[in-house]
């Protein structure tokens, strides 16, 4: 059985490629981000803040980053940025 693949803990995971690219992309999706403004109560769709910001890191990370299957989060840290 292969082992686990390793997710780091907040904020930590900021060096994991796989992490940075759930974050990137969450930000693109302007449904996900306008769900999580109504449920936190912010305005990261409109006028984003540094807390605002910081709380969807951390959100992303505990609903996207965490729940991957770890063959993704393979690909994602081997994936070749485009340029």
């Amino acid at each position: 059985m292969p082992a686990q693949v390793v997710r780091l803990p907040f904020p930590v995971a900021f060096v994991d490629p796989a992490f940075r690219r759930c974050l990137c992309a969450a930000v693109m999706e302007s449904e996900f981000v306008e769900n999580f403004d109504r449920l936190y109560g912010t305005t990261l769709s409109l006028r984003p803040r540094r807390e605002h910001m910081r709380a969807f890191a951390n959100h992303v990370h505990d609903v996207l980053y965490l729940r991957l299957p770890d063959e993704v989060i393979v690909k994602l840290r081997v994936k070749r940025e485009q340029s």
